[in-house]
């Protein structure tokens, strides 16, 4: 009995049993490894594996970490090495609905060689520092089913998908981005009348997008932009609304040099 008494605690007491805080991947690491720094994993769905809800990840050199499908609060982090997911077949990241806490996806390159979606994202996130290039379906995709879904992206890069950014029945910001050479630059649409659609853009580059810089869909519902201080030229149409869908700014943007710039933007006088 004092055996079996001592062996239980033994293996209660063993630090590998526990989750990280922080965990690491590395090119060189294993994802039989415990994911400490000092013994990394070799991708970040390895690694989340190891990590405690509301803890982070980080890379300690430039690899390719592979896809990874997050259902918990965590943060990945790039951590400044070129990081990288390149995927061909499925999404490089998804985030499920119904995480609390939140999701943050920083210092992240996504490269795309025929995959459907860069990050899906069905829980709120925040999405900053990250370049996603080459031939997604879809760039960045905020989609919800229940109310309180927000995506908030800063300083990030979107070029060469066929969507850039997707907002459905969710809440948007982007600052600071770049979305261009796509199809269509943002799109925003509900997800059915209690799920209003609804984008903020401040300070960003929507441009060169072959079919529309920004299009606001009101087919299914509510779906609104309110955009200030940006860039919106080179698309075939600058501005698009359908269907009541609607467009509002309140400070100086740039819409010129479009084949079409468009509609007008509801313009509303600062306060």
């Amino acid at each position: 009995m004092k055996t079996n008494i001592l062996i239980l605690a033994v293996c209660a007491a063993l630090p590998g049993l526990a989750l990280n805080q922080e965990s690491w991947v590395a090119s060189y690491g294993s994802n039989g490894n415990s994911c400490t720094q000092s013994a990394p994993c070799a991708t970040f769905q390895g690694a989340l594996g190891a990590t405690s809800a509301g803890g982070i990840v980080r890379a300690i050199d430039t690899a390719d970490y592979g896809p990874v499908r997050i259902t918990q609060s965590v943060t990945i982090d790039g951590n400044g090495t070129g990081a990288s997911i390149a995927v061909a077949n499925a999404d490089a990241i998804d985030i499920n609905p119904g995480v609390s806490g939140g999701v943050v996806i920083r210092n992240l390159v996504l490269a795309g060689v025929g995959g459907p979606t860069g990050i899906f994202a069905q829980s709120s996130a925040v999405i900053e520092n990250v370049s996603i290039n080459g031939n997604w379906s879809d760039g960045i995709v905020c989609y919800a089913v229940s109310a309180g879904v927000t995506c908030n992206l800063r300083n990030v890069s979107i070029i060469g998908s066929q969507f850039g950014v997707i907002v459905q029945g969710a809440s948007l910001s982007v600052r600071d981005s770049l979305v261009q050479g796509n199809n269509t630059g943002i799109y925003v649409v509900s997800n059915g009348a209690s799920l209003p659609g609804a984008a903020l853009v401040e300070r960003s580059e929507i441009s060169f997008n072959t079919v529309a810089g920004i299009y606001v869909d009101g087919t299914v519902g509510p779906a609104l932009v309110r955009y200030s201080y940006c860039v919106v030229t080179g698309n075939a149409t600058g501005i698009q609304t359908v269907n009541g869908g609607q467009i509002i700014t309140d400070r100086t943007n740039m819409l010129a040099g479009n084949t079409s710039d468009g509609v007008t933007p509801f313009s509303i006088s600062a306060k």
